[in-house]
């Protein structure tokens, strides 16, 4: 009876150790899936931090260009009159 109950308890130990090892393997797979999650994250808050610059950058050239433009166009609509003038009166 005693080596039947010892028998027991040894099966019970083992399940129980097996089972704490699996739990170590789980554990350790979600500590591996957390840190590749987090990585994930800083380079996606990299890639937005960069792209956000980028957009600025963008919006600051547009708006120079859009200044430019406004003193441009009218210097070139003058030129082109005076060149058809100076054309025109000569024939």
């Amino acid at each position: 009876m005693n080596e039947e109950i010892l028998k027991v308890l040894n099966d019970i130990h083992r399940c129980q150790k097996q089972q704490l090892e699996m739990q170590e393997q789980a554990l350790e797979l979600q500590r591996n899936s957390f840190e590749f999650s987090r990585q994930q994250q800083e380079r996606i808050n990299r890639i937005q931090d960069r792209a956000e610059r980028l957009q600025e950058s963008s919006a600051q050239y547009m708006a120079g260009l859009r200044k430019s433009a406004i003193v441009i166009i009218p210097i070139i609509i003058v030129l082109l009159l005076s060149l058809g003038w100076i054309i025109f009166r000569f024939f």
